[in-house]
């Protein structure tokens, strides 16, 4: 699912300057998934983290499954040719 203008201008800026800090959290290529540059930024912060707790709870909403936490967050960045198709988890 994508989310349009989930993060404002303000929010995108907070976390891209700590980008040359990042450390690479690996490339996934599977050509019939994804091919994507991963950054896992779990907990660096807390506000992104109840962001999008909130917003999962707003949409399983009627669905009843009992989410209590946020496994990960990643920051994916492709590449021409990147992609992140329809999969099962």
């Amino acid at each position: 699912m994508v989310f349009n203008n989930f993060l404002n201008a303000e929010e995108l800026r907070r976390i891209f300057a700590i980008y040359p800090k990042w450390k690479k959290g690996g490339t996934i290529k599977n050509p019939h998934v994804r091919v994507v540059d991963t950054y896992d930024i779990t907990h660096k912060f807390d506000w992104l983290d109840k962001k999008v707790a909130s917003l999962v709870k707003e949409r399983n909403k009627g669905f009843r499954y009992n989410i209590t936490s946020i496994e990960e967050t990643k920051l994916l960045r492709y590449k021409p040719g990147g992609k992140y198709d329809w999969h099962q988890d």
